[in-house]
Order: structure tokens, then sequence, then C-alpha cells
């Protein structure tokens, strides 16, 4: 048990540190930049039907097309920002949690097991032992 207590402080002493498992910001510019292209698309569509070069049933099949395009750039750029937004929260969290783990040790020896599995299970997704050494701690 001390020897995963050990391996806890460690591993949340690092998730702690800014340089440590702090994620990157999203990079966004591959969409954006496409998101960008396919609205310049879109307006000069519009210039062409307006100046007759498509047929009505034309124009709306490709303004469709193009307005899937756009939703689906639009989501991609969404997703990305909302998972740096969930990951930059459970690094908060961990980072919260970090500054009370000196007293870690003491309290996985005398709390009553079923709250000290409660507790390791709502923070890490597992510890991965190999004999008596603690080799690897993945939060969740």
């Amino acid at each position: 048990m001390r020897e995963v207590a050990q391996a806890l402080q460690t591993a949340l002493r690092k998730a702690g540190d800014p340089g440590g498992y702090a994620p990157d910001p999203p990079n966004t510019a591959p969409e954006e930049a496409k998101l960008t292209e396919l609205l310049k698309r879109r307006e000069r569509l519009v210039d062409i039907y307006q100046d007759g070069g498509l047929t009505k049933e034309e124009y709306f099949r490709r303004r469709h097309d193009l307005d899937n395009q756009v939703r689906e750039t639009e989501q991609a750029i969404t997703e990305k920002s909302t998972q740096h937004a969930a990951q930059t929260e459970r690094m908060k969290m961990i980072t919260d949690f970090a500054q009370i783990v000196d007293h870690i040790p003491a309290w996985l020896q005398t709390a009553e097991t079923a709250t000290v599995r409660r507790a390791l299970s709502a923070l890490l997704e597992y510890i991965r032992v190999d004999g008596e050494h603690v080799v690897e701690v993945r939060f969740r």
C-alpha cells in the first residue's frame, strides 16, 4: 500500500506541474483555413448563380453541399475547443488535488478500505503493478 501511495504522490506531483501533463491549446488552424475557403466558395457560388451561370436546382444542390461542409467544419472546431476545455478542467482538478498529496500515504494507511477504493476509482483509470512495484498510474 505504501508503494501505491508513493506512486500516486509522484504522479500527482507531475500532473500538478505546469510542465507535466498540461494540455496544449487546440490547433484549429487547418479547420479554420478550410472554413474560410468554404465560405469564400459559397460567396462565389452566389455570384455565379446571380450571373446566370447556374440553374436554380444546381445552385441549391451545390449550396446544400457547401452548407453541410461548413457545418461539419464548424463542429470539428467546436469539438476541439470542447475537448481542450475538458482537459484543462481535468488538469485543474488534478492540480488542486495534488496540493494535498503529502497526506495520501497516511490516509491510505488509516482510512477504511472501501473509502480508499471509492476515492481511487473515481480518480484513477488503473494502477499497473509489477510484483511489488507500481509501474504506472493512469488518471481518468
